[in-house]
């Protein structure tokens, strides 16, 4: 994207945002000693300030301010648990998936970011400080299969993890999310050490909503985000489906190895290949740090048919595709992986490389089940779930010295 249409993109995104601003609305709390002609008699702050100078006393200060019409934290609970809606998420808007809208909302959850190895394609998370393994994660009460990566780059306490991949669930799909931030192991297993996230998806059985966001920097590192939910009635039940697609470049924040580019140059090598030349893949740098890139699209379909006598079907469906690239450390020209190939007098690189880390995952879910009342109003549900992840990652633009000796 040229310099101009970037600037005419946010010019247009900026309008937009000024018209679709409306003011704030405000709720003040009436005192249950005060009548209704009382409320009609009161004055602002500086109203009493003017009326008072004298004396220099507020007889009465009104706060305002906007407040959510229902309590974050379920009072009621002997455990602390956090009830978050899915315009929450919705409102806060992240750029990548799931995780980062959980983490903004949730103080005792955090989420590194895309580091490396692995762990560029499946985030570390912790919920109160623990391994991504000792938190249970629930989607509409059952337990979510885990991903297929084992954690070996990520902080202290998730090395060696085998948690859930929250990121392959589609953000849009999300009706509320409850949090027990407590242990729970004694109810749920030795995976509820730190806590159990459930989240509830989306059943309308009508409407539906749609997002499209947008952002760029001026190194043009782009990230768009697309997503799409609708509900449909099926006889006696419903069917809700959900889509969600997201396509980020990576964020470079680094800058040009000035010692590697001395040396390079020293060595009689071209400084035009200290660009987006094949040594160094389709990076401008020879080292690069930051977000990796990302793309990927999400689905998920819940559904359940009422059977009568206080009966009920119910299956759901998810599925999820992405893509990763995460860049290397740079090799110089003298570096160790080269050496077998200088011994047989091979000088094709020497600018060194770069080589990046490539990684697609597949992720596939279901679960059905059937759940009713008894005569004696005891509730039964017998269900079978079914999940598989699959990582594949490969390491691209570099020299492997056993390939046709």
């Amino acid at each position: 994207m040229t310099e101009l249409k970037r600037f005419l993109a946010r010019v247009v995104a900026t309008a937009l945002i000024t018209l679709m601003t409306f003011p704030l609305m405000a709720e003040e709390s009436n005192s249950a000693t005060q009548s209704e002609s009382d409320n009609d008699d009161r004055v602002t702050v500086l109203e009493q300030d003017d009326a008072n100078e004298s004396s220099g006393v507020l007889e009465e200060v009104i706060t305002t301010g906007m407040r959510s019409n229902r309590p974050r934290t379920a009072a009621d609970s002997t455990v602390p648990i956090d009830v978050l809606s899915g315009d929450e998420f919705d409102a806060f808007g992240g750029t990548n998936d799931l995780t980062d809208n959980l983490k903004a909302l949730v103080p005792s959850y955090t989420a590194t970011p895309l580091t490396g190895d692995g762990s560029a394609f499946v985030r570390p998370t912790s919920l109160r400080g623990t391994a991504p393994d000792q938190t249970l994660v629930l989607v509409d009460g059952k337990r979510r299969h885990r991903s297929a990566l084992l954690h070996f780059f990520a902080p202290a306490a998730g090395n060696g993890a085998h948690g859930v991949d929250i990121g392959m669930i589609p953000g849009i799909a999300i009706k509320r999310v409850e949090v027990l931030r407590d242990g729970a192991a004694s109810q749920y297993g030795s995976d509820a050490i730190a806590g159990v996230i459930n989240f509830i998806t989306k059943d309308a059985d009508s409407g539906g909503e749609t997002f499209l966001q947008y952002g760029s920097s001026y190194e043009s590192e782009d990230s768009i985000r697309f997503g799409a939910n609708a509900g449909f009635e099926a006889g006696n039940g419903f069917i809700n489906v959900s889509l969600e697609h997201i396509d980020n470049d990576a964020y470079i924040r680094a800058v040009q190895r000035q010692s590697n580019i001395d040396e390079l140059i020293s060595l009689g090598v071209d400084p035009s290949l200290f660009g987006a030349d094949a040594p160094f893949g389709e990076a401008p740098l020879l080292q690069t740090w930051g977000r990796p890139q990302s793309d990927g699209t999400r689905i998920w379909v819940n559904s359940a048919w009422d059977l009568g006598n206080d009966r009920e079907f119910y299956a759901r469906a998810g599925y999820a595709d992405t893509f990763g690239r995460y860049r290397f450390f740079y090799r110089s020209w003298d570096h160790a992986s080269l050496a077998p190939l200088r011994d047989m007098g091979f000088t094709g690189l020497p600018a060194g490389y770069t080589p990046f880390l490539d990684g697609s995952q597949e992720d596939i879910s279901l679960v059905a089940g059937l759940n009713g009342v008894m005569g004696n109003e005891t509730s039964w549900d017998v269900s079978m779930g079914w999940g598989r992840n699959e990582l594949d990652y490969f390491l691209n633009n570099t020299v492997n010295t056993s390939v046709g000796l």
